[in-house]
């Protein structure tokens, strides 16, 4: 069973790391800013069926959720060092559209030389 308040920990982290502010995070899940607040603050667990919407506006798989908070919930870099550069283009791209509510045919990356 989940620790209440270390999910409200791990959704403030990851909203937080990801630069959004509990108005812009409530709103692409689809919930009241006051929702959020009550998951992050008051140990409110959110209702199972916003978990998946809440895990793809983190940025995380929805077992993410579920990890232990870490003080780095950046890009794991040294899996990035090894990896294929169109693979690392296309997750870059997926995890941009779905931030921005977009199709990843529609995000453009380019790379300055």
């Amino acid at each position: 069973m989940m620790d209440r308040n270390r999910l409200g920990y791990k959704i403030r982290e990851l909203r937080q790391a990801r630069g959004l502010s509990k108005s812009e995070f409530s709103r692409r899940v689809g919930v009241t800013p006051t929702a959020v607040h009550n998951w992050e603050e008051n140990g409110v667990v959110p209702r199972q069926e916003l978990m998946g919407e809440i895990a793809k506006v983190l940025m995380v798989a929805p077992e993410g959720l579920m990890d232990p908070p870490s003080k780095d919930t950046g890009p794991d870099l040294d899996s990035a060092i090894d990896a294929d550069p169109q693979t690392i283009l296309k997750e870059c791209r997926a995890a941009i559209a779905s931030a921005y509510r977009v199709t990843s045919s529609q995000v453009e990356i380019a790379i300055r030389l």
